[in-house]
């Protein structure tokens, strides 16, 4: 079977590589390439489309955990083939004959059979067989195996990470101002009477050397100037309310940054990875999941660090916050309610995105990064790879994400402004000591 019937097969179910990840490529993918970019569609689909009576990660953060997971076993599976670049964590000689092409199908089947046994019937299967029909030598390529090997060996080296660890070392901080629980007022559906994952912050981090290395440092004091500039920007953008200050444009932006951001990130990522080499597009894919998702963790352990209340708290209290240049509003809602059931400080949001931004540069050469990023459609309310909103620099993409978590009613300002923080700082450490050239 060639790409194409593969491609069909993947199709039927519902599998496929959004089109706008290939049409940016002046050129057709390669065979291995295209292993690479169908296992990594294969995985998000994964993360995000549940069969039949069976529940996947409830969160974005777990699902960048369990895609890290997958294009880790990749990466070093690859570059023990293609050489090119130093491996992440399994060093493997691999046998005499296997390709590149191979390992990948391998290491990315075992990986996800092993994390998501609901899936194997039939969707892995299917995938597994389809891709297996366009290796040259099929089932025959040794590199089958040895993918399998790799995987089997990155699983033991992480499985005493702390992935879906216990949550008994978190408590609320005391009521009262500043303190955040759940649920809030605009989002009380029976599964936020909990907090969303507080054992990512105590998770073992992929690159960084732990979870606090870049904590942020505290929120601004409830009685402070920045606090209630903070506050009442929110209180006037983001808000439900007839008289807010937030225009059309500016509630798209909101929207846009909506998008399940496992989807839109690695939809970007294919669209860059899609003409490069094998060894490229192997390590393109590991940094991007992996620095977004060591950001996150970072972020978590800041979040549950601080335990800040979020916007529709502090707002509907804030009469009991000391602060003379705060007003309250009891009946004040965020304009993308609900409000996400975790801490405010600070931006998840902020953290992955800066990650990924910081991280473009170093990808493609260049500050100038030109990149146009895939998101939510307002005209649809649904994730659309051919809705983009382009962004030149670093910094235009940053002051993007702080705009839209504002104007969200999710964020104040200086919450996003440290996420990006610990994102830049994340990317930073993590190209410095990992995924190096060889020699």
């Amino acid at each position: 079977m060639n790409v194409r019937g593969l491609l069909a097969v993947l199709a039927m179910l519902t599998i496929l590589v959004p089109s706008a990840a290939v049409e940016v490529a002046s050129s057709t993918p390669t065979p291995a390439n295209q292993a690479l970019l169908d296992w990594n569609a294969i995985g998000v689909q994964t993360m995000i489309s549940p069969p039949a009576g069976t529940t996947l990660p409830t969160f974005q953060t777990e699902g960048l955990i369990y895609m890290s997971y997958l294009q880790a076993a990749v990466y070093d599976a690859v570059t023990a083939i293609e050489g090119g670049y130093q491996p992440y964590k399994v060093s493997l000689s691999p046998p005499a004959g296997a390709t590149a092409q191979g390992a990948t199908i391998g290491a990315a089947y075992e990986i996800l059979g092993t994390y998501f046994p609901s899936h194997k019937v039939p969707r892995l299967d299917a995938a597994y067989t389809a891709s297996v029909a366009t290796l040259p030598t099929g089932a025959a390529d040794p590199g089958l195996a040895f993918g399998k090997e790799v995987a089997d060996d990155l699983i033991a080296i992480r499985s005493t990470d702390g992935r879906n660890g216990s949550n008994a070392w978190y408590s609320f901080p005391p009521a009262g101002p500043g303190a955040w629980s759940v649920p809030t007022a605009d989002n009380v559906a029976a599964r936020t009477a909990t907090p969303q994952t507080p054992w990512v912050a105590h998770m073992t981090p992929f690159l960084l050397q732990s979870a606090s290395q870049f904590r942020a440092d505290p929120p601004p004091s409830l009685t402070s100037p920045e606090y209630a500039a903070g506050l009442n920007e929110v209180k006037a953008y983001g808000g439900q309310n007839a008289d807010t200050l937030r225009t059309t444009a500016q509630a798209n932006v909101a929207r846009f940054w909506t998008a399940n951001t496992i989807t839109q990130y690695n939809t970007l990522f294919r669209s860059l990875a899609a003409t490069r080499s094998v060894e490229d597009t192997a390590r393109l894919l590991a940094m991007g999941n992996m620095v977004a998702t060591d950001s996150a963790i970072a972020c978590f352990d800041s979040k549950y660090a601080y335990s800040f209340w979020r916007p529709i708290q502090a707002i509907r209290a804030a009469g009991t916050d000391g602060n003379p240049a705060t007003t309250a509003d009891p009946n004040w809602t965020p304009f993308l309610a609900p409000t996400p059931n975790h801490p405010e400080y600070p931006s998840a949001h902020g953290c992955v995105t800066g990650s990924i931004a910081n991280l473009l540069p170093d990808l493609l050469g260049t500050n100038r990064i030109n990149v146009a990023m895939p998101g939510l459609n307002p005209a649809t309310n649904a994730f659309d790879p051919n809705y983009t909103r382009t962004f030149a620099k670093v910094n235009d993409m940053t002051r993007d994400i702080a705009d839209a978590r504002v104007w969200a009613g999710y964020h104040y300002r200086e919450s996003v402004v440290q996420g990006v923080n610990i994102g830049r700082k994340t990317e930073h450490y993590a190209v410095k000591h990992y995924f190096l050239p060889t020699g």
